[in-house]
């Protein structure tokens, strides 16, 4: 299981009644958010070489 999956169906199972809201939210603790990370990579094109 994923957190993306949590986020996107998780509130459909609470208001089906498959989990609580508690639930929900220990579900969600146990996968932490990702850090996105920003970064340049290597332009390696012949145009960059100048």
């Amino acid at each position: 299981m994923s957190r993306k999956l949590l986020e996107t169906d998780g509130p459909e199972w609470v208001r089906q009644g498959i989990i609580t809201r508690e639930q929900h939210a220990q579900l969600l603790a146990l996968y932490p958010e990702e850090q996105r990370v920003v970064g340049l990579l290597p332009c390696w094109a012949p145009c960059c070489w100048a």
